[in-house]
């Protein structure tokens, strides 16, 4: 390689036939003076060593490239089996912590077999009674009924005075009052769906119980 001072003197004395303005412009053209130097192409000899020269190294940086985009594919496939492998290794696990959590449900129902209710459980099944009691009380949504018609004559009786120039007011309401109705019993509906299975649940539970005996 060039040494510093093959390089000095390399740069400050141009190559036979090339003007020192030329060679000075050459060196600042260069892209990088720490990996380039300039070298004159003298007739059209040079020039076809020149072109085959850069014809070849595009062949090396084609071929570096295919080489690169193929280990890329071989790559993404890997990654691909790897995505395939962890979602089955998910699934597994999902499976086993789903064992082990009945595993761990009977074991709960064998040791607590015979033995009272805990505070917050027996809390929470009054909590359910109470919800299902009510819930199934005709009484209780009769007297709301019978309260919302009560409401409903007093609207109609202060609208009556204003019914001629507001004929839409009295629709409107019961409009109103019909959506409020199909709103309470769809919740109802679904209240009572949640408090049965949670007492069928409780049952359940009171047959294993039974059985472990």
């Amino acid at each position: 390689g060039f040494t510093e001072e093959n390089l000095r003197e390399y740069y400050e004395n141009p190559p036979a036939g090339i003007d020192l303005r030329v060679w000075k412009q050459a060196q600042a053209d260069n892209p990088n003076s720490a990996v380039f130097i300039p070298v004159p192409i003298v007739g059209f000899s040079e020039l076809c060593r020149k072109y085959k020269c850069h014809n070849e190294q595009v062949t090396v940086h084609k071929l570096t490239l295919n080489s690169i985009a193929e280990r890329l594919s071989e790559l993404a496939r890997k990654k691909t089996r790897v995505e395939s492998k962890l979602e089955q290794y998910t699934d597994k696990m999902d499976q086993l912590t789903h064992r082990i959590v009945k595993v761990l449900v009977g074991q709960m129902v064998i040791l607590n077999a015979g033995m009272a209710l805990r505070p917050e459980e027996e809390t929470i099944k009054n909590q359910l009674e109470i919800l299902y009691n009510d819930i199934n009380s005709p009484l209780r949504f009769q007297g709301k009924l019978t309260e919302i018609a009560t409401l409903v004559r007093l609207k109609n009786s202060e609208l009556s005075e204003d019914s001629k120039g507001n004929s839409g007011c009295i629709p409107q309401v019961a409009e109103e009052i019909k959506r409020f109705l199909e709103l309470q019993q769809t919740m109802i509906s679904e209240m009572q769906t949640v408090v049965k299975e949670d007492f069928n649940a409780i049952n359940l539970m009171k047959e294993s119980l039974k059985n472990v005996r």
